[in-house]
């Protein structure tokens, strides 16, 4: 995505950067907090991946970091420049497709899909990345 539009390099992954002496520097070049297999429920591949919200966590330490790096307003412009990109629900409704009948039953599928956008909502509001647009 970097490359196509013009943008030199990808993101650091977060935990790669994490030990840096000069983290600031590494988050204003782009920060990665995907995790394979992760999805918007913590119970999502649970122990074997980072969760949605372990990365929004991770995503507001950095924003913590910059605002008190650069101060409010300049963290607030860079960031109004960065391009955020979520892929997370399939690993769920994987999940929800390979459990028992008796699971389905209890929690049929479009309620299933409503709660799972439910929470994805609530997740993204919870998280700086929309403050960050205010």
């Amino acid at each position: 995505m970097g490359s196509e539009s013009g943008i030199a390099g990808l993101s650091c992954r977060y935990l790669s950067i994490t030990s840096s002496s000069n983290k600031t520097d590494e988050f204003l070049g782009g920060v990665n907090f995907a995790s394979g297999g992760g999805g918007v429920l913590d119970s999502t591949n649970k122990d074997q991946c980072i969760s949605f919200n372990k990365q929004i966590d991770y995503y507001s330490a950095v924003y913590a970091a910059l605002v008190q790096q650069l101060g409010s307003a300049q963290a607030q412009a860079h960031l109004s420049t960065s391009i955020f990109a979520f892929v997370i629900g399939s690993n769920d409704i994987l999940n929800y497709v390979k459990s028992s009948s008796a699971n389905k039953l209890k929690n049929p599928p479009q309620q299933f899909v409503d709660s799972l956008i439910s929470s994805l909502r609530g997740q993204l509001k919870a998280s700086r990345v929309q403050k960050s647009y205010s």
